[in-house]
């Protein structure tokens, strides 16, 4: 596993992958994207400005992936031969960007922590609070995060921590100096104690006041700073999105052995239907208006619940895995997993494949494993011991895919 500041044959791919690539300096629009009047954004082949008046867009400048464009995208420089923190930051902005644009979530693998002590910081919270840093006691990280985005924080610490977010480049920047919006105030946070083991939300960045343009233009500076005994040695992971309860174990019935109780849902997708509801005893199916003689007022008598599908659409599955950079509080604090440099160098078979052949042959053995089957082994047990096997088969797979290679 990689660490800050080694300097070995992996950290210089990465380093040459992210010189090499220009990696736009505007927002990526996506569904979710919470809009922001004036802003640009990267929208249906082209840097286009968005008018909430209108709600609609305007083109500004053609845009191709990995296109050097003046003033809209930016390579990382070489300065060393070390994996730095500046070089951890910048790999996080690649890989938000593959997401929003390319559709491929890496971000359960980078650890969004960098490494980064701020030695003298005062913030004056508001409501007689204060967050700032006492030498001789504490210690203050600092690192880049995004508004709109719920973070899963994983340390251990007896005594608090102190979490607070706002503008920071070699000195803290109110946010109030530069608009109505107190950012410091709206995500300050006190937890009393923490466990690795027991991950934390952090979702106060997760607010639509913070959609400001002045606070947008300024969000390549909006850091999260997380306040710690200077004793303090634990681990420290922030991944942004809600990973919590992946590496949850449980004992197997059969085996008595501690098993992994997440696990990938192989080929299943959510999907909601309409239920029958009761009112006034009387249970009408799916959507019907009816009259509520409690309230006096007609209602739409329907809800919905979630129900898990087989599905021939591997984006709609919802996989759930176990995190590596959520195992074991080594007392270390690791970048990344392992398995991101295998999406790195392009040894992973993911939608932004640049083999083609390589799709379409999981295709065919996906489609191979539903009509044949995929022949296991089961153990039989006896008062939970393997006494035998016997021979099965499991039918996992898709039953056809639109397009070949794709």
């Amino acid at each position: 596993m990689i660490r800050f500041n080694d300097n070995n044959i992996y950290v210089g791919y990465i380093k040459q992958l992210l010189s090499k690539f220009n990696l736009p300096t505007v927002k990526c629009y996506t569904e979710d994207s919470n809009l922001c009047d004036g802003l640009l954004y990267i929208k249906d082949n082209y840097i286009q400005k968005y008018n909430t008046e209108k709600k609609s867009f305007t083109p500004v400048i053609p845009y191709t992936f990995n296109q050097s464009i003046l003033n809209y995208t930016k390579n990382l420089k070489i300065t060393n031969n070390l994996y730095d923190s500046h070089t951890h930051e910048y790999l996080g902005e690649y890989l938000r960007f593959i997401r929003d644009y390319k559709k491929v979530n890496l971000m359960s693998m980078y650890n969004c922590f960098s490494n980064k002590i701020i030695s003298s910081l005062f913030i004056n919270v508001g409501n007689n609070i204060e967050f700032k840093t006492e030498n001789s006691t504490h210690k203050v990280y600092a690192f880049p995060v995004k508004f709109f985005k719920t973070y899963t924080l994983a340390i251990s610490s007896l005594e608090p921590v102190e979490i607070v977010c706002g503008f920071y480049t070699k000195s803290f920047l109110d946010s109030t100096n530069i608009s109505d919006v107190n950012v410091q105030a709206l995500t300050y946070t006190k937890i009393n104690q923490m466990s690795f083991k027991q991950p934390q939300l952090f979702e106060k960045l997760n607010n639509e006041i913070f959609n400001n343009k002045t606070l947008l233009e300024h969000e390549k500076d909006l850091k999260m700073f997380i306040k710690l005994p200077l004793s303090n040695n634990s681990s420290i992971v922030v991944l942004e999105g809600t990973y919590l309860n992946t590496n949850n174990k449980s004992v197997n019935s059969k085996t008595n052995k501690l098993e992994n109780s997440s696990m990938v849902v192989n080929y299943k997708k959510q999907e909601k239907y309409l239920d029958p509801i009761t009112v006034n005893n009387v249970k009408y199916p799916y959507k019907y208006v009816a009259y509520d003689e409690t309230t006096g007022e007609n209602i739409t008598a329907y809800q919905y619940y979630s129900n898990a599908v087989d599905s021939d659409n591997l984006n709609d599955i919802q996989y759930l895995s176990s995190l590596q950079l959520l195992e074991l509080n080594s007392n270390t604090s690791n970048p990344f997993a392992n398995r991101l440099m295998e999406y790195l160098s392009d040894n992973s078979i993911t939608k932004i494949e640049i083999i083609p052949d390589n799709i379409e042959r999981m295709q065919r053995e996906l489609i191979r494993r539903k009509e044949e089957g995929f022949r296991k082994d089961i153990p039989v047990y006896t008062d939970r011991q393997i006494t035998s096997y016997t021979t099965g088969y499991t039918q996992t797979g898709i039953s056809n895919f639109k397009y070949k290679g794709i």
